[in-house]
């Protein structure tokens, strides 16, 4: 039989009411807890203060007659008064407040108390204002934490709300420890020692996968990953550097490690390697070469045929060279040029770039040279042009006024359109 809505409704409305006293008493336990802990940071102040100013007087140089007149320093509210001005700086705003709050029952322990009793913590914080508890006690009626008032926990964890009104008592075990009250081992860990009052629990050695019986690699039930059973010395680590296949690449190198290994990029000058530094290299990379037992640069600027353009100069990094233009010089195309040429006219600046095994970019026409090629063009047709010319006259000039927008380009189109058209006529 499937559940009514107004059966659903009922389980809904159990658990917001649930869940919301859950929150609402989580936050009240903490303001508590924040009370409490304030309270006994004011009392902590308080006894620095008594202990400050144990050997202070009224200063008035006579200290029989002020006694007489002003009763004893050690007790008096002069005394008193240096004591609270000191007690809470100015950002600690809770202690401000609480000194606010209590400061004529802070006042009546000192006239009226502070003999018959001299523990200012369980007067003021415990028994007047009802926030704390003594120590290993817990919650509204300061019950005594699980596993008594001398090892709560059995000395391997906290007592939830322990020393104040608040909590829960439960036990927070401590790392390795686990159960109600903090006397079983974890998973990972071995009882070492255990008896009424005591369980000493110590984790297993790092071989092991979960659970051992006793310290060491001898001690595991199972081997971790990267370790192998060995059956006289336990859990014994795995080289894999050492196995058939390599674990790596052919450009790095193995390291191995306990459990585990790691994989490490060669040197830049090998290519291939077994472990650190270019005099570990098995192979050279290009642009290096072995010498004895290191793989060394090799300086390609020392040969005849690199960078022999016209003020070009050979630049040697590791493993390879660059091409570069003396000062006052760009490189453009496969050669360098004057600064000034370039000035207002041409193609940008190209990044100096690395010229190898006589290899160069591929040339690209600019302006300057396109207008050059233009030029020479209309001088070689200005013959057959020219009675043409005379003829379209007036008809050229007035196109021109038409077609002022046009660009250079389509102007020297035309012009070598009509350079052939001549040719052909001719």
């Amino acid at each position: 039989m499937l559940p009514t809505k107004s059966a659903i409704s009922i389980v809904s409305i159990v658990f917001l009411l649930f869940v919301s006293g859950s929150a609402a008493n989580k936050k009240k336990n903490e303001e508590v807890q924040k009370k409490c802990d304030t309270c006994r940071a004011l009392v902590k102040s308080f006894q620095e203060g008594m202990e400050r100013t144990a050997r202070y007087n009224f200063a008035g140089g006579d200290t029989d007659w002020e006694e007489k007149k002003l009763g004893k320093y050690s007790t008096s509210e002069t005394r008193l008064i240096e004591i609270v001005e000191q007690l809470c700086s100015k950002d600690e705003h809770e202690c401000n407040r609480l000194l606010e709050d209590h400061e004529e029952q802070l006042e009546t322990w000192w006239k009226e108390h502070q003999t018959d009793q001299p523990d200012l913590l369980q007067w003021l914080c415990i028994d007047a204002l009802l926030i704390c508890c003594p120590d290993n006690r817990y919650g509204p009626e300061c019950q005594d934490c699980p596993g008594g008032l001398e090892r709560p926990c059995k000395g391997n964890g906290k007592c939830s709300g322990g020393g104040t009104r608040a909590g829960t008592g439960k036990c927070k075990c401590s790392g390795g420890y686990k159960g109600e009250l903090c006397d079983v081992c974890k998973n990972g860990f071995y009882t070492e020692t255990a008896n009424e009052t005591h369980t000493v629990c110590t984790a297993c050695d790092e071989s092991c996968a979960a659970t051992c019986t006793k310290g060491g690699p001898t001690g595991c039930k199972k081997c971790k990953g990267g370790y192998i059973k060995d059956e006289e010395k336990g859990c014994q680590d795995i080289d894999e550097c050492k196995q058939e296949t390599p674990p790596c690449q052919s450009n790095e190198f193995c390291q191995n490690s306990l459990g585990s290994y790691q994989c490490v990029a060669c040197h830049m000058a090998c290519d291939q390697c077994i472990g650190e530094g270019p005099e570990s290299c098995v192979k050279c990379k290009s642009g290096f070469k072995m010498e004895e037992t290191t793989c060394k640069d090799i300086d390609e600027c020392e040969t005849d045929e690199t960078c022999k353009k016209d003020h070009m100069f050979c630049k040697n990094v590791p493993g390879s060279f660059l091409c570069e233009c003396e000062e006052g010089y760009l490189q453009i195309t496969d050669g360098c040029v004057p600064k000034s040429v370039l000035d207002g006219k041409g193609s940008p600046p190209q990044p100096s770039m690395s010229l190898k095994d006589g290899d160069v970019p591929p040339a690209e026409e600019t302006d300057q040279e396109a207008d050059s090629t233009t030029a020479k063009g209309g001088e070689a047709d200005s013959v057959g042009v020219e009675s043409q010319s005379r003829a379209t006259g007036g008809n050229e000039s007035n196109s021109e006024k038409q077609n002022d927008s046009l660009n250079k380009n389509e102007l020297r189109h035309e012009g070598r359109d009509s350079s052939e058209q001549n040719r052909d006529e001719l």
